[in-house]
């Protein structure tokens, strides 16, 4: 740039190019990248989680790509303009590796993570190579040092136009690929590596603080052992991996916490060759079902705190919210035929009229001949339910969509907890129950391509 003598100043009756910087000047057009690099880093990778990769990406882009395209007008007009470009470049190349880990983290089987980072990582080294070259052969001509910017940000702009037209952050989302793809991409990952909307919790990385829940009752290094040893024999039951973790340096967990840790590390239970049958045949008879068919949803889910606990009934439909009932005391067959008879069935007349159809997994309490007669003689109609099919059962994530309201509320006691659980189960948008209902063709996808195995939902 200093060797344009197309724009000079004249000082001390000596001509100079108006590109000629100061050494502090230098430095400061090279440190302005690296401040916006460095200030934008925990800014860009909160929206990157909360939103997914593909929008603030493809915004970081084109910042980016004006920016560039503005920097030969900026190097010859003000300073201060020049620097503030080079801010929102540093700004949008802060972005790059918090869209790379999303995109990791969404499309890469666990073991080919490694893979897909160091393949997309290796962007700088590639991008030096071709840019330098073209840069050098652009300033050579007789174009100027000015265009090679304006090619870039041309080039910049048809590649970030390809993005915003191929990308999708969930896989989920496409049918640009199998269901024995997905299933691939999604073995063995939680519900964490999954949705968005995920609060980071910055302050809490860094700063200690006392939880005011109960803690929990094994270390990161028991639940480490736990994941070892199912991994290492899948057919054990949480019984067999009971005794094979048990040390005398930490406490024995139960089955229901190991159960629990699987759980949220994706490890499912085996589901026998009989119900694996049943679950695909079922895939296949509702596999065009749509969300008019889906008639109102029932299960019951324990919900912990720190003062007890706080048991509750709730259903839905496709057109509205239903009750939330607590329970109180343990829940038995007679408990559930209460709720039946005097929440369920009420609001069901109430609001779906006479054609509505029921639907229930196979719990033992749920299937008992005295809750099945009660069926019988209010001439409710059941929909069949195959067994080992919680992956099928939207309610189940309609739990997930409670609690993640819940997730920052305390309550002191369980009538507080009760009244915080209903007010957010009221709150719930009927959006949430339209996209649940709608995932069903989805998820009997799924369960089809898995042969009947566990699937991702």
């Amino acid at each position: 740039m200093r060797e344009d003598m197309s724009e000079t100043v004249t000082v001390n009756q000596t001509i100079n190019s108006i590109y000629d910087y100061t050494t502090d000047e230098k430095k400061y057009i090279m440190w302005s990248v690296g401040a916006g690099t460095v200030l934008g880093t925990i800014p860009t990778n909160w929206l990157v989680v909360r939103y997914g990769a593909k929008w603030p990406f493809l915004v970081a882009g084109l910042v980016s790509l004006i920016s560039t395209a503005a920097i030969p007008i900026a190097a010859k007009s003000d300073l201060l303009v020049l620097l503030f470009l080079r801010f929102l470049q540093g700004l949008a190349y802060s972005t790059d590796f918090a869209a790379i880990g999303i995109m990791t983290v969404r499309w890469a089987p666990l073991r080919e993570t490694a893979f897909f980072i160091a393949t997309l990582t290796c962007f700088t080294g590639v991008a030096s190579m071709i840019t330098n070259s073209v840069t050098g052969l652009i300033c050579q001509s007789s174009l100027g040092w000015q265009y090679a910017y304006y090619l870039h940000s041309f080039a910049g702009l048809l590649l970030f136009a390809l993005w915003a037209w191929l990308y999708i952050d969930d896989p989920r989302e496409t049918k640009r690929i199998s269901g024995k793809e997905l299933s691939t991409i999604h073995k063995n990952k939680s519900a964490a590596h999954l949705e968005k909307n995920a609060d980071i919790p910055y302050v809490d990385g860094v700063v200690h603080r006392q939880s005011p829940g109960r803690p929990r009752t094994t270390s990161r290094a028991l639940d480490r052992n736990i994941l070892r040893a199912c991994r290492k024999d899948p057919r054990r039951t949480s019984k067999d991996i009971q005794v094979s973790v048990t040390s005398p340096n930490e406490p024995v967990p139960s089955r229901r916490t190991i159960r629990r840790r699987l759980q949220v590390a994706g490890l499912h239970g085996l589901v026998s060759l009989k119900n694996r049958k049943a679950r695909v045949e079922w895939a296949k008879q509702h596999l065009s079902w749509g969300s008019q068919e889906y008639a109102p949803q029932y299960h019951c889910r324990t919900v912990k705190h720190g003062g007890g606990s706080v048991m509750v009934w709730g259903c839905f439909s496709d057109t509205s919210m239903g009750p939330l009932k607590r329970i109180v005391g343990t829940m038995d067959r007679y408990v559930y035929e209460d709720i039946l008879k005097n929440t369920m069935q009420p609001w069901a007349r109430t609001n779906l009229g006479r054609s509505w159809v029921f639907q229930q997994d196979n719990d033992p309490k749920h299937t008992s001949g005295h809750v099945a007669n009660w069926f019988r003689r209010r001439r409710v109609d059941l929909l069949e339910w195959p067994s080992q099919s919680p992956d099928l059962n939207p309610i189940e994530h309609m739990w997930e969509e409670l609690e993640r309201r819940l997730n920052r509320v305390r309550a002191s006691n369980a009538n507080q907890k009760f009244a915080q659980l209903e007010a957010a189960w009221k709150s719930i948008p009927m959006t949430v129950v339209k996209t649940l209902l709608d995932s069903m063709p989805r998820r009997c996808q799924a369960v089809i391509d898995a042969k009947g195995s566990p699937t991702k939902y």
